[in-house]
């Protein structure tokens, strides 16, 4: 990541990002898709892109096993949904 971050929100075992470019990043516990990558991982580390369509991301909150994301007036969310 090498943008100054504007906004970072912290769930249970994972926190997310954005950058002043608009970018989204995660990392912790990915387990249950809460970090938006589109795959399960055990644990990251360090901070990574999430491909996301807009690349524009307003907002963000994270939970104990999920992350919303506001982006253009949309709302998106990643991780558990019950």
């Amino acid at each position: 990541m090498n943008s100054r971050v504007t906004q970072i929100a912290a769930g249970y075992n994972h926190c997310a990002a954005v950058t002043l470019d608009g970018k989204l990043y995660t990392w912790g516990e990915g387990r249950c898709g809460q970090l938006g990558l589109g795959r399960k991982v055990k644990c990251l580390f360090e901070p990574e892109l999430v491909n996301f369509p807009e690349n524009n991301v307003d907002s963000i909150k994270a939970g104990y096993a999920h992350t919303v994301i506001l982006s253009n007036g949309k709302v998106y969310t990643a991780g558990l949904n019950n």
